[in-house]
């Protein structure tokens, strides 16, 4: 009997102690301006009121650099503003559910660069809201049904934060279109991880810390995703189930991580992708398979791998591919006809590798080859036939060589070529009978 009378004697306590503070902080004179047609009234670090003056609509409040701690509960009388912002000069951290009241049209809500902590329906007082931005507020966990009752949340971003977990029911947002969690610590993304979120079309996963936990599930219900970033991570190798529920994904950025083996079929679900980036990764060569399926593909950037060599029907079916960027590798040999199925191929990077010889047919099939780059091989001879039936060709970058000598049949047929670059050549023979190599030359030698 006795303990139960303290505890109530302690809650009694707590209350007065509430009260107290509450009637201090009201007591002593707030500060207060106007912005624009607002008054807002603060007093040590806390928000206290924010009334409009004026009846004037007014499309966007930024209360910044006041130092705010906190935001007092029932703080905005009816605003009419579609969008508020504290991203600059406060570092909040007292906030509930309740601060939220009296926005009825607020669309747009920024808390960046603060340390909101994430609570239970933290946002449910705001079921208008389109966009809501939270980005650096080191949050490290997302409690459950934080953000209930967001029925018309489109953009969600929450990057540059700690979060190193993620699970299926932190986005239950069937209405969310862009969702951004880069810059984070988040090490897996688990099955149905974004399975509610079935309207979803752009997914950032930038600068976080994944590997290969992948499954065949952790992209599922992402039916409508256009747009999955997962660059600069420590993934070192996917499979071919990972991507198999994104069948309208456009855009696939796997750049900067270790991926150092691609299997056959990785990709054959992705009909309607039309970039691929796989630049700055461990692959050491390309498997004939692996781009099976990207019959839509328009551009391929692996510039900057271990590549060691091109051979035959690696680059199979791509058939409307437009640029491809093999560019800083270590290319030694390209045999085969590798681009002979690149019939639509206007732009080809192959600079800065280590190839000596190229040898007639090696650029099969490139009818519609606009620009060619060459530079900084170890060439010493064009030969005849090596651009045979490149008719659209217009620039040619030959530079950085250790050319000798270009037969003059060798560009011949480049009945459109405007631009030849030789400088860095030790070029002694050419013909004279062609006037795009002898200017070249001349420009070159001076």
């Amino acid at each position: 009997m006795l303990r139960y009378f303290q505890l109530i004697l302690q809650v009694v306590l707590v209350l007065l102690v509430n009260d107290a503070t509450q009637e201090k902080m009201f007591s002593e004179v707030p500060i207060c301006f106007d912005i624009i047609n607002c008054n807002v009234c603060h007093h040590n670090g806390m928000l206290l009121n924010v009334t409009e003056s004026y009846s004037i609509f007014l499309s966007h409040l930024d209360i910044q650099n006041l130092s705010l701690v906190g935001i007092w509960e029932n703080a905005f009388k009816n605003l009419t503003t579609t969008g508020l912002s504290f991203a600059e000069g406060n570092q909040i951290s007292v906030v509930k559910k309740e601060c939220f009241r009296g926005l009825p049209e607020l669309s747009l809500l920024s808390l960046d660069n603060n340390l909101v902590p994430l609570s239970r329906h933290l946002f449910a007082e705001l079921g208008g809201l389109t966009w809501l931005s939270l980005k650096n507020n080191s949050i490290d966990s997302i409690p459950e049904d934080t953000f209930a009752g967001l029925s018309n949340l489109r953009k969600l971003s929450l990057g540059f934060n700690r979060i190193t977990a993620i699970r299926s029911n932190f986005f239950l947002i069937p209405s969310l279109y862009k969702l951004d969690l880069n810059n984070n610590e988040i090490i897996e993304v688990p099955p149905y991880a974004f399975s509610a979120l079935t309207q979803l079309a752009f997914l950032n996963l930038e600068h976080n810390k994944l590997q290969k936990n992948f499954t065949t599930d952790s992209f599922r219900g992402l039916n409508q995703l256009i747009s999955l970033s997962l660059n600069n991570n420590n993934i070192t190798s996917v499979s071919g189930g990972i991507f198999r529920h994104l069948v309208k994904l456009f855009i696939l950025l796997l750049g900067h991580n270790q991926i150092g083996i691609l299997e056959p079929g990785t990709f054959k679900n992705l009909s309607h992708l039309r970039s691929l980036f796989l630049q700055h990764n461990k692959l050491t060569h390309l498997t004939v398979g692996i781009f099976d399926g990207l019959t839509e593909l328009r551009n391929i950037y692996i510039y900057n791998n271990y590549l060691q060599n091109i051979t035959a029907d690696v680059f199979r079916g791509l058939n409307n591919l437009q640029s491809l960027s093999l560019n800083e590798n270590r290319i030694t040999s390209v045999t085969g006809s590798p681009f002979r199925d690149l019939v639509k191929l206007e732009e080809l990077l192959l600079q800065q590798n280590e190839i000596s010889t190229l040898e007639p047919g090696t650029f099969q099939g490139l009818s519609r080859l606009t620009y060619l780059n060459l530079s900084n091989n170890k060439l010493s001879y064009i030969v005849v036939g090596l651009f045979a039936g490149m008719f659209e060709m217009q620039s040619l970058d030959l530079s950085y060589n250790n050319i000798y000598t270009i037969d003059p049949g060798a560009v011949a047929n480049l009945i459109n070529l405007h631009n030849i670059i030789l400088v860095g050549n030790n070029v002694t023979e050419i013909a004279m009978k062609c006037p795009v190599l002898l200017k070249s030359a001349m420009q070159s030698a001076s």
